[in-house]
């Protein structure tokens, strides 16, 4: 068995879940990709399987468990030195954040993601999201 390419087939059929708003489908997913990377010892594609899950538990509304996932991706991505990861992690617990009600909390995390964003010099959908929520809400 090839679980590396298993575990990108899950982590693929999870974005299309996404995509379509097929939550609860997208956690199956990334769950089983995750649980691969896992098996794998695969640091850098546990900390994008979990990031996706966190995203999937996120739009179900199931915030407790998406910051808890996004607080495990961004332990990984900064023992890894993934300053791309980082920044998308940031992005999105500043989201958690303002859904919260924690605006101080967001902007911070949204400055976060921008400044590395820009340092990387990366025009990433992440980016502008990042940017845009910040001109909304400063």
């Amino acid at each position: 068995y090839d679980l590396r390419g298993q575990s990108y087939a899950h982590r693929e059929l999870g974005e299309l879940a996404l995509e379509r708003g097929d939550y609860e489908q997208a956690v199956i997913e990334h769950s089983e990709s995750l649980r691969l990377r896992n098996i794998l010892g695969d640091r850098r594609g546990e900390a994008i399987s979990t990031y996706y899950l966190a995203y999937a538990y996120q739009c179900l509304g199931r915030r407790q468990a998406a910051r808890d996932l996004y607080e495990s991706a961004l332990n990984i991505s900064q023992d890894l030195k993934d300053m791309r990861n980082i920044a998308r992690l940031n992005l999105r617990i500043g989201e958690l954040d303002y859904e919260n009600g924690d605006l101080e909390s967001a902007v911070g995390h949204w400055d976060n993601a921008v400044s590395l964003f820009d340092s990387l010099g990366v025009a990433e959908k992440e980016a502008t999201i990042a940017r845009e929520h910040l001109r909304e809400r400063k």
